[in-house]
């Protein structure tokens, strides 16, 4: 994620996480990859593993200042919507996303 990041030219990154030990250990992996290759934490914002809806979250994430976001959640990590919805996936098994979603 963070390379497609850098790539292109998104330094304020918002993470978006479920709060799960798989969640939390990506996150961690995720942050430490952030810092050594410079890009800003703008927030984390953790949701329930039970939300349909994610709108309110990803907002908080954009009035953060955050230019892109890291999915880190387990069950719920994928593509979102620009209203923050999750979008449809062949398999609901836990993955390591290798994008981000741009905020713009």
């Amino acid at each position: 994620m963070v390379n497609w990041a850098k790539s292109h030219g998104y330094n304020n990154v918002g993470i978006l996480t479920d709060g799960s030990s798989f969640g939390n250990e990506l996150t961690a992996d995720t942050l430490a990859q952030m810092k050594t290759d410079g890009l800003h934490l703008v927030k984390i914002v953790t949701y329930s593993p039970t939300s349909v809806v994610l709108t309110t979250p990803v907002e908080q994430l954009r009035q953060a200042g955050a230019q892109t976001v890291f999915p880190t959640g387990s069950r719920r990590a994928g593509p979102r919507d620009r209203d923050g919805r999750l979008a449809e996936r062949a398999s609901p098994r836990p993955r390591r996303c290798t994008t981000g979603y741009p905020l713009s």
